[in-house]
């Protein structure tokens, strides 16, 4: 006889509670007894079943938490390494948007700004930056229509225009103007004419600035497949796309050195696609160029925009510049 089927076998502890769930509890009867070859046909099927999936889904499971593991893991090592680590989105911070804000409802001009601008340190009168702004209309021969914006350092963050920096007595972070050529500037369209523009709206050369090419020069290398010229008025002058930039120091071997580690910057930046000029001036006094100040001015149809870094860093001046967008809707 089969004792597969045998209904006189005692029915084990797995097979009632089987049984259970699918008919539920039995009548107290004595009489009833556990039909085994009713269990055995409705629900050995449903076992082999579940028996059948359980090794797969477990197999998920595993394979799942190994995968998270792995990843995290990798994850982890990733945030670690600074040097992988891909830059973090920064916004512009809150004073250059009150500064477009107030611009945007005292005049019609285009306007653009930066989307990202170092904190200044406590140090520097940090660690919050508030704006200074005004708008420019001056008609006849010498008009001049444009704006300005000028951020400072400052304890507290002030609004747009606060008195109290009038008073602050800090140096300026960081400024930029924008405006509109006249009828005879925008027609210039040689690169002669157009440096020519550039030089004399440059913070750092301006229509009385120094001397910037001289009939002695020499050829440099500078890294990159750029070679560029210095003349024998300290200045490094070279060009890279439609930009033409010069270092303009006191003292040739080192304006080489300081031309040759902005040529290096600028591999990596994106900067605005239009004739610009960017003159780094050096501190004619101290070797070490400690005292650097860029200044950069482009031209975008009859708009020119001019930046000045004061103080700042020149990588952190460029990636001012190449985090340049018009603000929307104007």
């Amino acid at each position: 006889m089969d004792r597969k089927n045998d209904s006189s076998t005692p029915p084990s502890d797995e097979q009632l509670r089987v049984w259970f769930d699918q008919f539920g509890p039995p009548p107290l009867d004595d009489t009833v007894r556990f039909n085994r070859t009713r269990w055995v046909n409705q629900t050995a099927p449903g076992l082999r079943r579940s028996r059948t999936r359980r090794p797969w889904g477990w197999s998920v499971a595993v394979a799942s938490l190994l995968v998270g593991f792995v990843g995290g893991g990798a994850w982890l090592a990733h945030r670690r390494s600074p040097s992988t680590a891909a830059p973090p989105r920064v916004s512009a911070p809150a004073a250059v948007a009150q500064a477009m804000a107030w611009l945007d409802h005292h005049t019609s001009q285009p306007l653009a700004a930066p989307t990202w601008v170092p904190s200044p340190p406590a140090s520097a009168g940090g660690p919050h930056l508030s704006a200074q702004t005004r708008v420019y209309h001056v008609s006849g021969a010498t008009g001049f229509n444009g704006w300005s914006v000028i951020l400072y350092p400052t304890s507290v963050a002030y609004r747009v225009n606060n008195p109290a920096l009038d008073t602050a007595h800090v140096h300026p972070w960081v400024s930029w103007t924008g405006q509109q050529l006249s009828g005879m500037q925008s027609a210039m369209n040689t690169p002669s004419d157009r440096l020519q523009t550039l030089e004399g709206h440059n913070g750092n050369i301006g229509p009385n600035g120094p001397q910037i090419t001289s009939r002695h020069f020499q050829t440099v290398a500078l890294g990159l497949g750029i070679t560029g010229t210095l003349y024998t008025t300290d200045v490094v002058l070279w060009h890279q796309g439609s930009w033409t930039l010069m270092v303009i120091g006191g003292q040739g071997a080192q304006d080489v050195t300081v031309a040759r580690s902005v040529v290096r910057r600028l591999h990596d930046v994106t900067l605005p696609p239009y004739p610009a000029l960017a003159a780094i001036a050096g501190d004619r006094y101290q070797a070490q160029f400690s005292g650097n100040q860029v200044a950069i001015d482009w031209i975008h149809g009859a708009d020119l925009t001019t930046l000045n870094g004061a103080a700042l860093p020149v990588a952190s001046v460029f990636r001012i510049a190449s985090s340049w967008r018009p603000v929307p809707g104007r």
